[in-house]
């Protein structure tokens, strides 16, 4: 009887050491994100259903700075104001410098108007988002900062979306390439979130326009007839400093950074917009969402 204990101890300990190893093959590590669950866990990092379904309407301001870069010199500094309702957008930024006073960005739920700088004259900036006023109707300027953010109703928005891990200046991102049923013509959208917070980080869109006729080379200053020439156009809203506003967590700093290459010359500058003051649920005077 002894010995057969002793047998079967022996068989025991033989299986466990030759036993296949047991690893976590949970799907959940492993498997690919949907877009659907980026949406969902995004929309967690902002607020709870109920906070988010009574927020009607928005307001910050706060300070503003201006970079140009290259086609224009110098810095400036003023101040912002940001509003937002159902299908409303008003962005005014006010430097009141004489050769550039302001830039206003409004939509009133029909038309987009975009604010000139000078009499009859845009700046590159209002120039493209008055030529590619979907950005602005279909909710995705200003991104989770506006209450018309798409991706707070995404069934509504039907958008195509497909995901992807993406990696931006050493960083992990998830990505989105956010293609709206309608309105965007050329523009190309991406959409990116932090990889563990899935905060909403970066919105980039990029054009390409191929055109031919008569280009005036800014850079070159000579005149040429009909060319073939690709203009492009880069648009990257920045997202940062997330802080907690009335049950919700918003970022405080958003920075809008604009290059135009091609024909026309070389334009390149940074907007930045520092949120200081928040209201939510008051009433927002109409002329914001005019602009002239």
């Amino acid at each position: 009887m002894e010995r057969h204990m002793r047998r079967v101890i022996r068989m025991t300990i033989l299986c466990l050491c030759f036993a296949p190893v047991c690893f976590d093959t949970s799907p959940a590590k492993d498997k690919k994100l949907t877009p659907e669950e980026v949406v969902s866990n995004h929309l967690k990092s902002i607020g709870t259903p109920e906070v988010l379904a009574g927020i009607k309407s928005r307001a910050f301001s706060g300070s503003t700075s201006v970079q140009f870069i290259q086609g224009n010199v110098g810095d400036l500094t003023g101040q912002c104001e940001f509003v937002s309702e159902k299908h409303k957008l008003g962005i005014l930024l006010r430097y009141n410098a004489v050769e550039y006073p302001q830039e206003h960005f409004a939509f009133d739920g029909n038309d987009v108007t975009i604010g000139h700088i000078t009499p009859g004259h845009r700046s590159p900036l209002g120039d493209f988002l008055n030529r590619f006023d979907g950005i602005i109707k279909q909710g995705l300027l200003g991104g989770v900062l506006s209450i018309n953010w798409p991706l707070l109703d995404i069934e509504q928005a039907r958008a195509k979306m497909k995901y992807k891990e993406s990696k931006i200046e050493g960083r992990k991102l998830h990505e989105l390439e956010y293609r709206p049923r309608k309105g965007m013509g050329d523009v190309k959208v991406k959409l990116y979130f932090d990889p563990d917070t899935f905060r909403h980080m970066r919105t980039e869109y990029k054009v390409s326009i191929r055109k031919q006729g008569d280009i005036r080379s800014i850079n070159e200053g000579i005149h040429t007839d009909s060319v073939d020439v690709e203009i492009y156009y880069v648009l990257t809203e920045e997202y940062g400093d997330f802080k907690e506003v009335d049950g919700m967590t918003l970022p405080h700093i958003y920075s809008i950074h604009f290059s135009r290459g091609g024909g026309g010359g070389t334009f390149v500058a940074r907007w930045t917009l520092n949120a200081e003051r928040w209201s939510h649920n008051s009433p927002i005077a109409p002329e914001f969402y005019h602009a002239k």
